[in-house]
């Protein structure tokens, strides 16, 4: 499993204090205590998490938005995991009387190494899915913004840009589903060659949106 996030001892409430040290890297903004929150893990969107710390993290960097996609998003496999695990007893109602009445047999423990096969494949379709949510995250600090991609369980992919990249950020949604569950794509254009971020189906793209900008106005007028 990839190593996404490390535990620190600091806790965020205390990351204020050690921005403010000269030799600690400035952030533009500040934070206050009663901002931190804690953070469940299976969460999409969460501003101020004070358990959550990621790789290569600085001293005087704390998390101000973190984004994965919407849970919504995985109904569809959930949907056909489920219904993929439940047909091995509908085949025992309705295939094995057939079977019974014309004659044919089959041995107890083919049928057991079979389901067990059938299964793990099932489990790791469900596996892989929901690696491929919880893993695949953004994250927007004081002073940058981190896009973490997992491919699969062996190798992930992070992708970082300082707060005064930033060019523009805008977002959009789409459709009932998008609208009705207030979710949609997130798009944070950077200067220079570098590709733009997008974080796709993540909860309240507008309120992402206004926050990033706000950040990104801090820093202009630092």
């Amino acid at each position: 499993m990839p190593d996404l996030f490390v535990a620190k001892k600091k806790t965020l409430n205390q990351l204020p204090a050690q921005a403010a040290d000269p030799l600690v890297k400035k952030s533009p903004i500040t934070l206050t205590d009663g901002l931190a929150h804690h953070m469940r893990s299976v969460s999409a969107f969460s501003q101020f998490p004070n358990n959550i710390h990621f790789e290569n993290q600085e001293e005087g960097e704390f998390i101000i938005l973190f984004l994965r996609r919407h849970v919504v998003t995985n109904a569809g496999w959930v949907f056909l995991a489920i219904i993929f695990s439940l047909l091995p007893a509908l085949g025992t109602f309705l295939f094995f009387p057939v079977l019974e009445i014309i004659g044919i047999t089959i041995p107890g423990t083919f049928l057991l190494v079979l389901l067990l096969f059938y299964y793990l494949i099932i489990f790791g379709y469900a596996y892989v899915h929901f690696v491929s949510w919880f893993f695949n995250i953004g994250i927007v600090t004081n002073l940058r913004v981190v896009d973490i991609d997992v491919a699969d369980i062996a190798s992930k992919s992070v992708a970082t840009t300082e707060i005064e990249d930033l060019i523009d950020v805008e977002y959009n949604q789409q459709g009932f589903l998008q609208n009705f569950f207030d979710y949609g794509h997130l798009h944070v254009q950077i200067q220079g060659l570098k590709p733009n971020f997008e974080f796709l189906s993540v909860p309240h793209p507008a309120k992402a949106a206004d926050i990033i900008s706000d950040l990104m106005r801090e820093v202009k007028n630092d």
